[in-house]
């Protein structure tokens, strides 16, 4: 016989219809970002970033204290992913040569979707194959400080593993685009990772910066 749902397990439900509604805006403002408008538009305010917290590369408490007053991208990756994430990262390599200009007035911080095994010493050393962490700040943390940072101050989608026959025996689907956020915290644009994404998202960054 089934049990009746109790209170606890109907009390996600109202969450999830928020951030599923979180979600449909921003990818409106994506969309928007993505395929229209021009240098001279506006950046859009989608949403304030709360505050967040987790543990850097060297094994340092980081999150959204060591970023105010600055600009910048958060991106969502793993280091054993074999495709999509390096990527990102030579993306996000590139990213960092362009703006190494400002200084820390800009900075990349990407969030692991992989706690149970990316260590601040694997985050180090996937680091160091893309430059070094001059401009970025690799985070990690307790899987569930990582799930919630992730969902709850980004509105990423939930990462969902899956099983695969060659190494390391799994992947993880998850939310690749890139977020601009500025120095009060509030996220002003959402990119994809591609090369035309990573062009709009530097030329945006140079207007936050000015």
């Amino acid at each position: 016989m089934t049990e009746p749902a109790s209170a606890a397990t109907r009390s996600p439900w109202p969450t999830r219809l928020l951030t599923v509604a979180l979600l449909a805006a921003a990818a409106i403002g994506l969309a928007q970002i993505t395929h229209g408008g021009g240098e001279n538009d506006e950046l859009q305010s989608l949403f304030p970033v709360p505050s967040f917290e987790l543990t850097d590369q060297d094994g340092q408490p980081f999150g959204s204290a060591q970023l105010r007053g600055r600009v910048w991208v958060a991106s969502f990756l793993f280091t054993s992913c074999s495709q999509a994430c390096p990527t990102l990262a030579a993306q996000l390599a590139n990213l960092r040569t362009r703006m190494a200009r400002h200084g820390d007035r800009f900075h990349v911080v990407s969030v692991t979707v992989d706690p149970e095994t990316d260590t601040p010493e694997r985050l180090r050393e996937f680091a160091d194959r893309f430059g070094g962490t001059s401009q970025w700040t690799l985070l990690t943390g307790a899987p569930e400080d990582v799930r919630a940072t992730t969902e709850r101050a980004f509105f990423q989608p939930e990462a969902r593993r899956t099983e695969i026959d060659v190494a390391p025996g799994y992947d993880i689907l998850h939310g690749t685009g890139v977020l601009l956020v500025d120095r009060d915290g509030r996220c002003r644009g959402l990119y994809t990772s591609d090369g035309e994404g990573m062009e709009r998202l530097a030329r945006d960054i140079e207007r936050l910066l000015e």
